[in-house]
């Protein structure tokens, strides 16, 4: 009953490039400085959790030829493109931002393993050249192995400096990473805010009176889903504080309360799980598309003003809200500047007094 046709496109109208739409994002003071580590701290660092590699969908992909050739390209003495690290202030970790393949690969080979989690097995060179070629890392010569420990990588390592905030990672990290698909900015969020924040939204996502108001019953591929649930939280609790690009605002509440307390994630839970449950009762399966796909303009003043009165909803509600569709301000609000500051507070304000006012 969720699931749609296999050819009806998933569409989630008026945010199709928000980036766009939003505008320039926030100006920042960065500070970037070269780091010359060796192999062998940079191994070390990874092993001890210093320098963390993102969880994200794409992990490890080179081959073991491609692998292979990067360690030959040390143990020859070429050159071998940088490391991007960004500093957390908080816990002093550097994450990776780009160069996963590079660490990967050379971590599996003074581990002796091929890192590939698809195909893991004894890491020995493969398309190289002769002296090398089948070698695991113990088994090279005492000079290779030193040359290879000495090695080093230069890496860039990078600090936000303003605003007090630590958003600059999503554009580093979405600008270095635009190979192949384009990650989506939830994407991008899973990958530089990971915390119990982002376990509890993906928890969140899975409820099931929220997949009927989704409309699919799989979660989507690309995280739009899971995004929605965050631009819920964001908007029902910052909302006087919003200020576009609406994706920042999104990821200064990620980075605020990645590692929120208990009390604080069971509030979240408590205020999604509430309100998409009254939703649900009130408004059926699949509401928020007054035309072709889900509309995240009307998704997000709607849930909002549910949450404003969780023990106030009138009987008349499903009329109330099909007026509300036909209100040609209310339309403009939510199809056009969609991520203005005044145009998020005006379509909140306008259904609020549509669906509750002198109930």
């Amino acid at each position: 009953m969720l699931d749609e046709p296999q050819d009806e496109l998933e569409t989630i109208e008026s945010e199709v490039d928000d980036e766009l739409q939003d505008g320039p994002a926030a100006t920042y003071r960065i500070a970037a400085y070269p780091a010359d580590f060796t192999l062998e701290v940079l191994h070390s660092k990874y092993k001890k959790d210093t320098i963390r590699i993102p969880s994200f969908q794409r992990h490890y992909v080179w081959t073991l030829s491609q692998a292979s050739s990067l360690v030959e390209s040390f143990l020859l003495g070429l050159p071998v493109p940088e490391l991007f690290l960004y500093r957390d202030e908080g816990s002093g970790v550097l994450v990776v931002i780009d160069g996963q393949q590079r660490l990967l690969s050379m971590s599996g080979f003074f581990d002796g393993m091929y890192p590939s989690p698809d195909n893991p097995r004894p890491f020995r060179m493969l398309g190289t050249r002769p002296p090398w070629e089948g070698k695991l890392f113990k088994e090279l010569k005492e000079s290779d192995q030193q040359n290879l420990l000495n090695s080093t990588l230069r890496s860039i390592i990078i600090e936000q400096l303003s605003p007090d905030d630590n958003t600059s990672i999503y554009h580093i990290y979405k600008r270095l990473n635009t190979g192949g698909t384009s990650l989506t900015p939830q994407e991008v969020r899973k990958c530089v805010y990971q915390g119990a924040l982002h376990d509890l939204l993906e928890a969140l996502n899975a409820e099931p009176p929220w997949r009927a108001i989704y409309g699919r019953a799989k979660p989507n591929p690309r995280m739009r889903d899971i995004e929605l649930v965050l631009r819920f939280l964001t908007l029902q609790l910052d909302l006087a504080s919003y200020q576009k690009p609406m994706n920042d605002s999104l990821s200064s509440f990620m980075a605020r309360h990645r590692n929120a307390t208990a009390e604080e994630l069971r509030q979240f839970s408590d205020l999604f799980i509430n309100t998409v449950r009254q939703v649900h009762t009130a408004l059926g399966e699949r509401p928020f598309r007054p035309r072709y796909g889900l509309n995240a303009a009307v998704y997000d003043s709607v849930m909002v003003a549910f949450a404003r009165h969780p023990n106030a909803i009138p009987g008349d509600i499903r009329d109330r809200y099909a007026r509300l569709l036909q209100d040609e301000g209310y339309l403009e609000l939510v199809t056009k500047a969609t991520t203005d500051e005044a145009s998020v507070r005006a379509r909140i304000e306008k259904a609020e007094l549509a669906l509750f006012g002198n109930a």
